[in-house]
């Protein structure tokens, strides 16, 4: 103590694992979802589903996994695009727009290629994994959802001391 020492660099951020890491994401995610909904409101973006739920849906977050939503006006999707870099200039934090995906519903093949080239992410299709359950235009069958019951249940088997069965 109160000796020199050599020079040390220091950071930012938390290491991989801090239990603060999901309370600190989530504040900072909250942060995006209030610019897409102040944008919505000003007719800057088009959220989807106002026909059945009141506001629509822009965005649906989960820990670090977020999925944004919009219709295919160019006006609408460049103004998307400059929210999230504004996101990323207040917060800090990056989008890894070549990890991410644009999934393009009833629109052209033409439009989908545009939307990809505005947000640089390659295009995607259905059936997609969201939090381990698939997605895709059909009804979930038994069979598509049984690899997730299967690890939750083996993970439930070690809280409970021994294995858990479910039948459906």
């Amino acid at each position: 103590m109160g000796e020199e020492s050599r020079f040390f660099k220091t950071g930012k951020g938390l290491r991989q694992g801090d239990p603060l890491s999901p309370l600190l994401f989530n504040l900072v995610g909250d942060v995006l979802t209030r610019m897409l909904v102040k944008g919505a409101n000003q007719g800057l973006i088009r959220d989807l589903g106002v026909d059945f739920r009141e506001g629509g849906i822009i965005s649906l977050q989960y820990a670090d996994d977020t999925i944004l939503f919009s219709d295919v006006e160019l006006e609408h999707l460049l103004n998307l695009k400059g929210i999230v870099m504004w996101y990323e200039q207040l917060s800090g934090m990056r989008v890894n727009f070549h990890k991410s995906e644009i999934i393009a519903m009833n629109t052209s093949d033409e439009m989908a290629h545009e939307v990809s080239h505005i947000f640089a992410c390659s295009l995607g299709d259905f059936p997609i994994k969201y939090l381990g359950v698939p997605l895709h235009y059909e009804n979930r069958r038994r069979e598509d959802i049984h690899p997730l019951v299967v690890k939750m249940l083996s993970r439930m088997a070690g809280w409970r001391g021994g294995p858990v069965r479910l039948n459906f």
